[in-house]
């Protein structure tokens, strides 16, 4: 069974997405989640040409 595939738009309306690059720890992410006072983060990787 395929999973359908879901973009931004469908999945998180009214809400800010807070993201970190892949190369940031999970203390920085700790730190970030609790002084936003959310409980997850978009974890991204640069988009190379």
């Amino acid at each position: 069974m395929a999973m359908r595939r879901h973009l931004y738009p469908d999945v998180i309306t009214d809400q800010k997405v807070i993201s970190l690059p892949s190369s940031a720890t999970v203390r920085e992410a700790a730190v970030l989640m609790d002084e936003k006072e959310i409980s997850s983060v978009l974890v991204a990787s640069p988009i190379l040409p």
